[in-house]
């Protein structure tokens, strides 16, 4: 077989399904790092995962992977034939996650159009190594026999199986490439129809009639199924042993390049024989209900219905229909806009992914942290499963990684300094997600040793970055503090903190996509940092407010509640900040015009309208001239000379209104009097 046509589409699949398996290992991995022995099910569960990984690798001729992964495999080639459950399994936790690492590397190299060319010999020798080691217990089983046990395979008896994918798989040739490609070192004899796999009329006809195998081998029945139920996207299974296995047997020779013939061997184009109950089986599952489609078809798609949304305003507010009583297109802009939003709610859901996998990332993390600092951390995870849109998780990934490293670098004490404190001497670092209205909240919380207000001041005092009598900073304010550039408590530089560098970024990162960072800490009971993020990036119900000529757009979810004051409600702090009392509760008032520097008409905040807003701290008030209306908006980025002219802490970014203007969209985390 030739890889010479659709060589791309093979490096795609190869890509996607080898990196959801080393995730899938990684899981593995992680949720078994503590037991004294893996059990059987995970021991054969990673052979299977390897045994794939070193096929497909071998298949795209990207031998270093192939290589480390098989050295992997050689080992969980032993364990599943070697009784004696006496080896360590921290050690060889290390390497998986080192393998896991070095393929994750040489995969970002084949994505980015490289040769994965690294060397891993350092690695396989560790790995074998470790396997010489735990060959020492048993004797009787020689290096010979491990390592060929799945690549030699004596004389058996025929099988004939039908496949069939899942509906909605791409590139059905490639997937039936790869099982036959993995399949072939666990058998005899494998023989297929379609035979020219990589042709792509077989595409056509393994979707029409499935992909026929008649493969020879001395496998079990049970083995032979595991394979199949362990291969992707895999909807139908029927295999069957054949009756004249053994008349076959001898009419077959290594050197054969087709199955035997009708009267002598089973084929794919005999009628199908009812074979023996007991060794026989079909494997169904429900219609395709998942399927992997491309980020950029995401993108593009959401580009378009954003365009279509502002399309959609454009026509029901066009200058132009002011005024004028057009009962049936009123209907009918009703019908587009209800179509539309459904349409939009269907896009940004389909954009929508749980926060799982980033959770699960900083539980390699962690460990990885706590091994080099020695010290005994647990990690606790909740709501995992609340969804955000896919380019805010993409945003929010490193900072939660840096804040995570910080809680057990920077938090958590030594396990010496907490049995000293009558704490336990696990650490614990608990990760929690929970939605509140259109944002949704990231807690990094640990129980160390916590932040000292009085410390932080001192610190920002040594520095010169205190540019307000101490006595005046508020303890939230002090906080605060550790989001200064150049800030850190740190005394000692390590490769995890210490440089003054990060936090900063981490606050920069969030405020970037309209969320803000709140740090509550208590000396000694550890320090709780939330991030609270919006859900979604791309298309927003907003409420657009006039300030002189200006619009401005403020999304529907920080929206309170609005109102026209009375004069006498408005009045000033000691300090002379503008403040608005609502019901007998006093409130900041930021005036938009002198925010961001445009004309109003006029300074009467009666004649105008005030809107309550989340801000960060709480709510604020904000004034303007006009309340114009709601509409949904697409967002865009603020261009880049915007951003070098002025401060955009108050700004999310902007969007086209409907007469073909441009409003700006205001982030009320960012707002500050």
């Amino acid at each position: 077989m030739s890889l010479s046509i659709g060589n791309e589409s093979f490096v795609d699949v190869f890509l996607y399904e080898t990196l959801q398996n080393i995730e899938e290992l990684e899981i593995l991995i992680l949720h078994n790092q503590g037991e004294a022995a893996f059990s059987r099910e995970v021991v054969q569960q990673m052979f299977r995962i390897l045994h794939t990984i070193k096929g497909s690798a071998a298949m795209m001729s990207y031998m270093p992977i192939s290589h480390t992964a098989h050295a992997l495999e050689d080992v969980f080639s032993y364990l599943r034939e070697d009784k004696n459950d006496s080896y360590d399994t921290v050690a060889l936790s290390d390497l998986i996650l080192a393998t896991i690492d070095f393929i994750k590397m040489e995969c970002t190299k084949i994505s980015e159009g490289q040769e994965p060319d690294g060397n891993s010999q350092e690695l396989t020798d560790d790995i074998y190594s470790f396997l010489e080691t735990m060959k020492q217990h048993v004797s009787d089983i020689s290096t010979e026999a491990v390592t060929s046990s799945m690549e030699s395979v004596p004389q058996g008896q025929w099988y004939r199986a039908s496949v069939r994918f899942e509906e909605g798989c791409e590139m059905l040739n490639v997937r039936a490439f790869a099982l036959v490609h993995q399949l072939t070192p666990l058998v005899n004899e494998v023989h297929s129809l379609p035979e020219d796999l990589v042709a792509e009329e077989s595409a056509v006809i393994i979707a029409k009639s499935g992909l026929q195998l008649t493969i020879k081998t001395s496998q079990s029945y049970d083995d032979l199924l595991k394979f199949f139920e362990s291969i992707a996207f895999l909807s139908e299974l029927d295999l069957q042993t054949d009756a004249e296995s053994e008349t076959a047997t001898h009419c077959v020779t290594d050197d054969q390049a087709s199955p035997p013939s009708n009267h002598e061997s089973p084929t794919l184009s005999e009628p199908n024989r009812e074979p023996p109950s007991s060794s026989s089986s079909k494997m169904s599952a429900p219609l395709q209900t998942m399927i992997s489609v491309s980020v950029e078809k995401l993108d593009k798609l959401m580009d378009l219905v954003g365009e279509m949304v502002i399309a959609e305003s454009m026509v029901t507010h066009h200058p132009e229909l002011q005024g004028i009583k057009l009962i049936n297109f009123h209907r009918d802009t009703r019908q587009l806009h209800k179509i539309t939003t459904e349409l939009k709610e269907i896009a940004l859901s389909i954009r929508m992914v749980p926060l799982t996998k980033t959770f699960h990332k900083m539980h390699r993390v962690i460990r990885d942290v706590a091994k080099k600092l020695e010290k005994d951390v647990e990690i606790e995870v909740i709501g995992d499963d609340i969804e955000v849109d896919k380019n805010i998780i993409e945003h929010i990934s490193d900072p939660i990684m840096h804040l995570v490293r910080n809680a057990v670098d920077h938090g958590l004490e030594s396990i010496q300094e907490r049995l000293s404190l009558g704490k336990q001497p696990a650490g614990t670092v608990t990760l929690e997600a929970q939605n509140s209205g259109g944002y949704v909240l990231v807690s990094i919380r640990d129980d160390g040793r916590g932040l000292d207000p009085k410390q932080l001041i001192q610190k920002a005092i040594e520095k010169g970055l205190l540019h307000k009598p101490a006595n005046e900073m508020s303890e939230q304010e002090a906080f605060n503090l550790i989001f200064m550039p150049g800030f850190s408590t740190k005394k000692d530089v390590s490769e995890f903190s210490g440089r003054g560098v990060g936090m900063d970024v981490v606050a920069q990162n969030i405020e970037a996509i309209g969320g803000s960072v709140l740090v509550d800490s208590q000396v000694g009971h550890g320090t709780s940092i939330t991030l609270k993020i919006p859900t979604t990036l791309a298309i927003i119900d907003g409420m657009n407010v006039r300030v002189g000529r200006a619009i401005y757009t403020i999304p529907t979810t920080g929206v309170i509640e609005s109102f026209r004051p009375v004069a006498s409600a408005v009045l000033s702090d000691p300090d002379g900040r503008e403040m608005i009392m609502v019901r007998g509760q006093a409130y900041s008032l930021i005036r938009l015009h002198r925010r961001f520097g445009v004309r109003s008409d006029g300074e009467d905040v009666t004649k105008g309208i005030v809107l309550m807003v989340m801000g960060e701290g709480g709510p604020i008030c904000i004034a303007a001239d006009e309340l114009v209306g709601t509409q949904q908006v697409v967002v865009k980025e603020l261009p880049t000379y915007i951003q070098r002219l002025q401060p955009t802490s108050g700004l999310a970014g902007c969007t086209l209104l409907g007469d073909g203007s441009i409003s700006l969209i205001i982030n009320t985390l960012g707002l500050t009097a």
